[in-house]
Order: C-alpha cells, then sequence, then structure tokens
C-alpha cells in the first residue's frame, strides 16, 4: 500500500461539515464511550466546504481515532471548524499523550511507520496519517500538527469553501 501511488475517483460537492462531522464521528463514538471520552463536535450549521464526502469522512474517522487512541480515560477531543473567504478551517484537538515535536514532520510521510500503540493499547498500522495527507491534498487543502508530549496534540486541515478557480 506504501509503494502505490492511490488512484482516486473523487466526486466533489458541496457539503454541510455539521453534517458531515457527525456521520463521521458515529463510526468513533462507541470507541470514545468505552474510554469515557467526551466527544464534542462543532455545530455551525451553515459552514460549507467543498471536496469529495467520502474522502473527507475518511480524514475525519482517521483523526478521531487517533485523537481517541492517544487520549486517557475520561479525556476530551474537540472538533471544530471556521471559514475564511476561500478556504475552511477543521481542527480535531485533545489532551492526550501529544507527540515528539521530532516525529511531526515524518507523520504525513509515506514509509515512514510510526504506528505506536495507544493509552490502553490499541494499535494501528501507521499508514493512516500519510494516507489523510494526500486525501486533503488531492481535495485542495492543507494539513499540519501542533502537539505537546503530555498535553495534547490538534491536527487542523483546510479546505476550499468554492471550487477552485470559480
Amino acid at each position: 500500500a506504501r509503494s502505490q501511488p492511490v488512484r482516486l475517483v473523487m466526486k466533489p460537492d458541496f457539503f454541510s461539515l455539521k453534517d458531515e462531522i457527525g456521520y463521521a464521528a458515529g463510526a468513533i463514538a462507541e470507541m470514545a464511550r468505552g474510554k469515557n471520552i467526551s466527544l464534542i463536535l462543532g455545530d455551525d450549521p451553515m459552514l460549507m466546504a467543498f471536496g469529495d464526502r467520502n474522502l473527507f469522512h475518511t480524514v475525519v474517522r482517521n483523526l478521531l481515532s487517533n485523537a481517541v487512541k492517544f487520549t486517557p480515560n475520561g479525556g476530551r477531543v474537540e472538533v471544530a471548524f471556521s471559514s475564511d473567504d476561500d478556504m475552511v478551517k477543521m481542527m480535531v484537538a485533545d489532551n492526550g499523550i501529544g507527540i515528539e515535536p521530532e516525529r511531526i514532520n515524518d507523520l504525513f510521510k509515506a514509509g515512514k511507520n510510526y504506528s505506536t500503540s495507544g493509552t490502553v493499547n490499541e494499535y494501528g498500522t501507521g499508514l493512516g496519517l500519510p494516507l489523510v495527507g494526500e486525501f486533503v491534498g488531492r481535495m485542495g487543502g492543507k494539513i499540519w500538527i501542533e502537539s505537546l508530549p503530555g498535553k495534547g496534540t490538534t491536527v487542523a486541515f483546510t479546505l476550499p469553501a468554492t471550487p477552485v478557480g470559480l
């Protein structure tokens, strides 16, 4: 999977961030409940993005899953979003274990396997963030991470608010 370029058929359209985040978060809600983690989702019903819904769902599920995985029992994961004229910004923030600064730059690089056990020994493949980065890029956005070890992590990304070129 790491050595093959991802071939995607994208179907970009306008969608409500609130609705689509709620849909994608449904797959993670049980995992969060199992760790007694508060999952707080943004609620602006008017904020729209332009992108592929399926790719967006994959991005959100992966980011929420990682946030829950690395947040201790009783913690908090929050999704917030905002807009400027041509881009929308979404943030997934947790109060989990955080990431060492020297690891952040490599997390979106294919071929770097940084799978780490979660706070209750959850496991992953290390493939998620490179694909997430590629999907966000394919939809015309950018993604980045801010984190402090022991304090938590915020993963933020942008998507177009309108089709590119309009």
